[in-house]
C-alpha cells in the first residue's frame, strides 16, 4: 500500500517534530495517521509518522507490533509542487510505502473494501474521514475500495484548501 501526505505550513512555520524513539508520543507533534480496518470489527492498524519519519504503530491494542515500513519525509515550497498545490507557502510532506505482508494481511482483491481514517496531528490538525471524539471512530472511517489493474481511478492531488473551509475538487480519472 502506497501513501502520500503533503501537509501545508503557514510561511513563518516549520515542521514541529522532535521525537526519535520508535513508538514514542509522535502523535502530538506534527504528523500524519494512518488508521485500517481492513476486516469489519477486525484488528485495526494504526501507523503515525512524525515529520522526521519516526513511527508509532500498532495492531489492535498491540503496540509493541512493527512493521518494517518504508518512509521518507521532507520539507518544501509550494513551487515544488504540481500546479494545484504551488500556492502553498510551504509544507512538509510523508510517503509511505506498507507492505501487505508487514500488515500481516493479505494482498486485498479487486472490489475488496477496508473502512480508512487519514488525519494530520499538530499545529494544523485535519481529519479526512469527520470524526468527533476519537480518530478511531470506526462509524465514521470511509470506504477504500481496491481496483483492478485496467479499472479507472479518481485521482485527486488535492482537496481545495480544507483548513479554511473552501471545499474545491481537482482531479483526473486515471486508467493504467
Amino acid at each position: 500500500l502506497y501513501l502520500a501526505f503533503v501537509v501545508p505550513l503557514a510561511a513563518d512555520q516549520k515542521a514541529n517534530a522532535k521525537v526519535t524513539e520508535r513508538d514514542g508520543r509522535v502523535y502530538k507533534e506534527d504528523a500524519v495517521e494512518i488508521i485500517l480496518e481492513p476486516e469489519t470489527g477486525g484488528d485495526i492498524r494504526q501507523l503515525i509518522v512524525n515529520a522526521i519519519g519516526t513511527v508509532f504503530d500498532r495492531r489492535g491494542a498491540e503496540t509493541a507490533w512493527g512493521g518494517d515500513w518504508r518512509i521518507a519525509t521532507g520539507t518544501g515550497i509550494g513551487a515544488d509542487l504540481p500546479p494545484e498545490l504551488a500556492d502553498l507557502p510551504g509544507f512538509w510532506a510523508v510517503e509511505l510505502a506498507l507492505p501487505f505482508a508487514e500488515l500481516q494481511l493479505r494482498t486485498p482483491q479487486p472490489g475488496d473494501e477496508w473502512r480508512v481514517n487519514f488525519c494530520v496531528d499538530g499545529q494544523r490538525p485535519m481529519v479526512f474521514a469527520p470524526t468527533f471524539e476519537s480518530y478511531l471512530d470506526r462509524a465514521t472511517f470511509a470506504t477504500m475500495v481496491f481496483l483492478g489493474p485496467d479499472e479507472p481511478s479518481l485521482h485527486l492531488p488535492t482537496l481545495g484548501k480544507l483548513t479554511y473551509g473552501k471545499l474545491q475538487f481537482l482531479g483526473s480519472v486515471r486508467s493504467f
